[in-house]
């Protein structure tokens, strides 16, 4: 075998060796973004879940500065004994 072909082959393994490597590190990228995708789905679902928990904090606290702050002499009279 010649020096040349011999050369060839070694870049052909090299080639397949170094497309074997991308192949493997493409993978586990796919694995990476699957996986931050979940995560950022999940997330967002939380986020909705505050956003609505919030609205109904905001609510309540309404109803109740409401309340604190209505006029005394709209309340019944206390019973006197």
């Amino acid at each position: 075998m010649s020096a040349a072909a011999c050369d060839a082959d070694s870049d052909a393994r090299d080639s397949d060796v170094r497309v074997d490597e991308l192949e493997i590190r493409l993978a586990f990228l796919d694995d990476t973004v699957n996986s931050l995708n979940q995560v950022v789905a999940q997330q967002d679902r939380q986020i909705l879940e505050f956003q609505a928990m919030l609205l109904r904090l905001q609510s309540d606290i309404h109803a109740l500065r409401g309340a604190l702050s209505a006029d005394p002499s709209d309340e019944p009279p206390p019973p006197h004994y």
